[in-house]
């Protein structure tokens, strides 16, 4: 069971954490960016499922570390 106990505490690692806030920002940017430039067609273009889907990581990752749930 201690094994078990390790994947399931909620100890979060300050690297893991840093990592995740430098990815999160980046790829924040980058969709905050391409929407810029693209407008309305960033959902309305041939890749509007990869553009939606793209979103949607983004913006999970942004509110999880916003509200710190991992």
């Amino acid at each position: 069971m201690p094994i078990l106990s390790q994947f399931l505490s909620k100890k979060e690692d300050p690297e893991a954490t840093y990592i995740d806030i430098v990815f999160a920002a980046w790829f924040g940017t980058e969709i905050v960016l391409r929407i810029l430039a693209d407008g309305c067609r960033f959902f309305t273009n041939d890749e509007k499922h990869w553009n939606i889907f793209d979103f949607l990581l983004v913006a999970e990752s942004l509110a999880s570390l916003t509200l710190n749930t991992g």
